[in-house]
């Protein structure tokens, strides 16, 4: 092969200059005539968006908590790891005004209630076929309907929809 001996410079370069073997596949480099990435002018919005003052954040998080609370039973939520971190995004989402986030944070937070219903082959829930379809229209696009962002109200409903199916599976 002619790398055995240092004939080959770029592996030479790298015993050289103390550097890690390169490991696994490598992202290609950036040509002059590959187009670079460009945003839509749909997303300039988002890079304007900033955080609410305290007052709303206070106010986000004081509703989100008191929905909890509504739907709380006996039993606490028993939830793994991926969906703690999941809830605590959730909240985050829903404190910075992030409707689209709560709504799909919400479906990925209940869909494995869902599986889990599917398989005791219980009917499925209103609820849950609502956020399931907004969750689907906004990520991958409704099929001759308009998928408008979601506003505060339907944020709210999304935040429901998830305590009320999560504390559910917990009451089982």
């Amino acid at each position: 092969r002619g790398d055995e001996d240092g004939e080959h410079p770029a592996r030479g370069a790298r015993r050289d200059d103390l550097e890690a073997p390169c490991r696994g596949r490598r992202q290609p480099r950036r040509r002059p005539e590959d187009p670079g990435i460009r945003l839509s002018r749909a997303s300039t919005p988002s890079r304007a968006r900033a955080l609410p003052d305290r007052r709303d954040w206070e106010a986000r998080a004081g509703w989100f908590w008191t929905a909890h609370d509504a739907n709380a039973g006996p039993a606490p939520l028993d939830l793994d790891a991926r969906r703690e971190a999941l809830l605590a995004d959730h909240e985050l989402s829903f404190c910075a005004g992030a409707w689209c986030a709560v709504v799909l944070l919400a479906w990925s937070l209940v869909e494995p209630v869902d599986r889990a219903r599917e398989a005791r082959a219980e009917p499925p829930s209103p609820d849950l076929d609502w956020l399931r379809e907004r969750r689907n229209a906004l990520a991958h696009g409704a099929a001759g309907a308009v998928a408008a962002e979601p506003g505060r109200e339907e944020a709210e409903g999304a935040v429901r929809v998830a305590f009320r199916q999560l504390f559910a599976e917990a009451w089982r």
